[in-house]
């Protein structure tokens, strides 16, 4: 098929710590987002709690880029691939 020229067998671990530290940038600024939120008492208001929801989501879906689906491509891990 249209797949089969693509070749996974090389660069995997190089894709897995790139992701893993786009994945790291990505959860310290939503938590510093979530931080800064909590501690501005002008952004206690419906912009500032929309906000703060989606900041929460977007670390929590950062999170398992950093500590699941990263170390799953980097170390190849046949377990976290069937449960992913």
């Amino acid at each position: 098929g249209a797949m089969s020229d693509f070749d996974t067998s090389n660069g995997y671990q190089i894709a897995g710590g790139i992701l893993f530290g786009m994945a790291l940038v990505g959860l310290g600024s939503n938590l510093t987002v979530v931080i800064f939120l909590k501690s501005t008492k002008s952004l206690s208001n419906t912009f500032g709690n929309l906000t703060l929801s989606q900041a929460i989501v977007d670390s929590i879906h950062q999170a398992l880029f950093a500590f699941y689906k990263a170390p799953s491509i980097f170390f190849r891990n046949k377990g976290l691939y069937d449960l992913s």
